[in-house]
């Protein structure tokens, strides 16, 4: 018999500075703040100072509904993360089966189920299984009122003809995540997991990790290159015996922004000067007839040990039969479109690495 929780979800209680400061945001107009004072049978003037406005409203009591519209009202829009992927072989961990990789997910959501600020839910199909979680994520940087933030992150597991690729966010949370269920799988086969991860930490030399996403974003099947629109660089420590040479200062980073990036001298010159590419933003078209154009991202989570490849499909540009061109508005891809261009990407990634000798 289940025993049933005595509470449930935790909420952050406004206190009046809590409540002066995020209605002192600038994503706060002044038409939500009259309507907070409507609220409270106040009338105030439009010529009222938003500063007043919010002084005089952090006085008021805030009820559980004014404190979710200000939530709201606070939460940004959430960012599109990138997608790693990695690989539990069959031959490496002969004991995976279907079923112990859904008691192992089972088993993870129900250990996640137990916090009062986390939900989990499982989907299972024929050749996949998806780990979607709802869970508060605390950034003590952030003003007092935003520091608590609901995000999701999912896990998908795809069964392959040789074993399985998981996806999952490329961020803190989602490597906690994976861990988490590479545990549970290993518990639940009473066996050491060995997960297989895409790394360029055997590239030695610098030139080559900027060859492995060149190679990539010219090599994804049914795609092709359109234009390199952003380059992030990073330049690796200086060894000791170098140091002299160089001058007290030392740029560790650069980024190139705009057009056919990947043919500019400008990358030329930091490319001979021991820089390598970090991430990368591309544009790529459909070569099937009136095609899309999609919006690629590919990055190193680690640049500085050449690990952490993550990537993700930025959006998508629809071919328009009515201008016969693309549109110029970004959309998202489809569950569907992502599914398969993700297969691509993680495809071509593979065939690259193959490519950059060690």
């Amino acid at each position: 018999m289940n025993k049933k929780k005595q509470f449930g979800p935790s909420l952050y209680f406004y206190h009046d500075k809590a409540i002066f400061d995020g209605l002192s945001q600038h994503s706060i107009t002044k038409p939500e703040l009259h309507h907070f004072l409507l609220k409270k049978g106040v009338i105030a003037s439009q010529d009222t100072d938003k500063g007043e406005l919010a002084y005089y409203l952090s006085s008021c009591l805030f009820d559980y509904h004014d404190r979710n519209r200000l939530s709201d009202l606070l939460t940004s829009k959430p960012k599109r993360e990138n997608v790693t992927s990695s690989s539990l072989k069959k031959d490496e961990n002969p004991k995976l089966e279907d079923e112990t990789i859904r008691q192992a997910i089972s088993n993870l959501r129900e250990s996640l189920s137990k916090g009062p600020d986390c939900q989990a839910s499982i989907t299972c199909t024929k050749d996949s299984f998806l780990l979607d979680v709802t869970y508060k994520d605390h950034d003590l940087t952030k003003p007092e009122i935003k520091q608590v933030e609901t995000k999701r992150a999912q896990i998908e597991i795809l069964k392959e003809k040789d074993g399985y690729t998981v996806r999952s966010p490329a961020n803190d949370y989602g490597d906690k995540l994976l861990m988490d269920f590479t545990s549970s799988l290993g518990n639940e086969i009473d066996a050491d997991i060995e997960v297989q991860e895409l790394s360029l930490a055997g590239i030695t030399d610098s030139h080559g990790v900027s060859k492995f996403f060149t190679t990539l974003i010219h090599n994804i099947e049914g795609y092709k290159l359109y234009d390199v629109t952003n380059v992030k660089l990073y330049h690796p420590e200086v060894d000791e015996r170098e140091e002299e040479e160089f001058t007290a200062s030392h740029i560790r980073r650069a980024m190139l922004n705009g057009k056919q990036v990947l043919i500019t001298p400008e990358l030329k010159s930091l490319y001979d000067r021991g820089f390598h590419i970090s991430s990368v933003q591309w544009l790529a078209n459909d070569k099937s007839p009136e095609g899309d154009r999609v919006a690629f991202e590919a990055s190193l989570k680690k640049p500085e040990t050449k690990e952490g490849f993550s990537f993700q499909i930025r959006g998508i540009y629809r071919y328009s039969e009515r201008t016969l061109d693309v549109t110029q508005k970004l959309t998202t891809p489809s569950n569907i479109e992502k599914k398969d261009i993700h297969k691509k990407l993680e495809s071509a990634a593979c065939l690259a690495l193959e490519k950059i000798p060690n």
